[in-house]
């Protein structure tokens, strides 16, 4: 079956009864189906090499003379992994003779801010080479990407758990799930489907990631307007998680815009008469939480084209939000976390969305359990 024919339509996808109705312009259905299924994409068909006549190659480029600093500062990664993601890419990218070239042009676009035109010129090509290199190293990235991001397997549970609770103190923790936005442009006529609550247009990004700042899963290509609770409801991860894919001692976590369930853990609503175990259990799961936040700082302060992803297609965005995704675990992997750079989340104001469900008793139960002992722990947590 091929990648298109998995995606799911987003009026299928929103025709939920039990959540509220939202505005979703028929419009935006074309320009997102193949958004609302990048996990799913990947494993199809992929995306082709876009045909283009061959770019003479660069004569003796300065970008071979840089010092390792200045490499690393203008590229996102050491030269020596720059060669690695050459070799893994190459059989995907189409034009060997251009590999390296295409890719380290795409790195310098979604690394800094400038414009496609100024690109273009300092690797000395046409600017819309600039648009296909990019595309085509991005569908390449998308191809390997569950190579790169990936869910932990049951007998790899407990080192992941393990690996949480030495860093935050929080037991049985395997991911901790969280929402960004990305900014784009989008037609007039879309604008109220893709304004998020700061009145800003924009693209969900929905991933789990571990406590080395690694995603885990990602979903992206939802509106900006969308709930966090719809856009997990809609995930294959949600899917996966209700199959019993975690054993009971194992769960990941999520703030109080996601539901509470036995495998998606979130603190209890903040009341004036919560307990001193409630507050402990709260203030451990918001220093927990921050992984994630430092995850989506970290993948912006490298690839900052991802503070507003200014392309005229929608429909293009999601391949390239999963593909910086990918080089940002493909970066932790190979040389690390750099602990030089400052990825400590902004404050956050809490989201005024709060999920509210009646929750079953054997759900209570278990947060009530890990709440006992996370206080008898005797830990302190500061944000």
């Amino acid at each position: 079956m091929s990648g298109r024919s998995e995606m799911l339509q987003l009026s299928e996808l929103l025709n939920d009864p039990l959540a509220d109705p939202i505005n979703i312009a028929t419009e935006i259905t074309a320009a997102t189906t193949a958004a609302l299924c990048v996990v799913s994409v990947i494993s199809g068909e992929g995306i082709p090499p876009v045909k283009k006549k061959r770019v003479e190659e660069e004569k003796s480029t300065t970008f071979h003379l840089l010092s390792d600093p200045e490499f690393v500062n203008r590229f996102r990664m050491k030269r020596s992994t720059v060669n690695d993601l050459c070799l893994l890419l190459a059989p995907h990218i189409g034009n060997k003779y251009l590999t390296e070239k295409k890719i380290l042009a795409t790195l310098w676009l979604l690394g800094n801010q400038e414009s496609f035109q100024e690109v273009a010129e300092r690797f000395e090509i046409g600017e819309s080479a600039v648009h296909t290199f990019l595309m085509n190293v991005c569908g390449a990235l998308t191809l390997v990407m569950r190579e790169i991001i990936t869910w932990p397997q049951k007998h790899q549970l407990e080192q992941v758990a393990n690996d949480f609770m030495n860093k935050t103190g929080f037991p049985g923790v395997v991911g901790v799930i969280g929402g960004t936005q990305i900014g784009i442009p989008v037609p007039t006529k879309l604008v109220d489907d893709y304004k998020n609550r700061d009145n800003i247009t924009s693209m969900q990004l929905q991933a789990v990631c571990d406590s080395n700042l690694q995603f885990m899963d990602i979903t992206t290509g939802w509106p900006g307007s969308v709930h966090n609770a719809r856009v997990f409801r809609n995930s294959p991860l949600q899917a996966l998680l209700q199959k019993g894919n975690l054993p009971y001692l194992y769960h990941i976590i999520g703030d109080e815009t996601y539901p509470l369930t036995s495998y998606l853990i979130v603190p209890y609503e903040d009341k004036e008469d919560l307990t001193d175990v409630q507050k402990t259990f709260n203030a451990c799961h918001a220093f927990t939480q921050c992984t994630i936040e430092r995850a989506f700082e970290l993948l912006k302060h490298k690839f900052r084209r991802l503070k507003y992803l200014d392309m005229e297609l929608v429909e293009k965005v999601p391949e390239i939000i999963a593909a910086t995704c990918v080089l940002h675990n493909y970066i932790l992997k190979v040389e690390g976390y750099d602990s030089s750079v400052d990825v400590n989340p902004k404050n956050r104001n809490a989201s005024s969305l709060h999920f509210t469900n009646i929750y079953a008793k054997e759900v209570q139960q278990k947060r009530n359990e890990l709440a006992k002992t996370i206080a008898h722990s005797g830990s302190t947590f500061v944000k």
